[in-house]
């Protein structure tokens, strides 16, 4: 019997997610991707984009989609904020205004070459670089 372990509106996240699982070898499908597919407005009245996994995983599911595994092993695909150590970290985003007119001044490339490493803790208010070199 299949137990749905997580719902989402997104069709992108639910694959995502259904990935990570495939990766720790837990057989997987996804429900009413179609449907909402088809229409976004369906995700309500079919429940969203459903994840199930047989009944025998649904605990090593649950761990991993909550990011149990990678906290108890110290590996973290999200950052953690250097000062506070809280994990409250958004990217740094660039100024509207500036990318416009970088835009209008250089040309669209400008807007593919402003990726930024540098990210802020919503708690302290830190900003970093990932690569260290602050």
């Amino acid at each position: 019997m299949l137990v749905t372990v997580a719902t989402y509106n997104q069709i992108y996240l639910a694959d995502l997610d259904k990935a990570r699982l495939l990766d720790h070898d837990i057989p997987c499908v996804i429900q009413d991707q179609n449907m909402v597919g088809m229409n976004l407005f369906y995700s309500n009245a079919v429940g969203g984009i459903k994840l199930q996994v047989p009944d025998l995983h649904v605990q090593q599911a649950h761990d991993i989609l909550n990011g149990y595994e990678e906290k108890e092993s110290g590996i973290s695909i999200f950052p953690v904020c250097p000062v506070c150590r809280s994990e409250d970290v958004l990217p740094k985003r660039y100024n509207s205004i500036v990318l416009i007119l970088s835009f209008v001044l250089f040309g669209g490339q400008t807007l593919f070459s402003t990726a930024d490493s540098r990210y802020r803790c919503q708690s302290c208010g830190n900003i970093w670089d990932m690569a260290g070199d602050d």
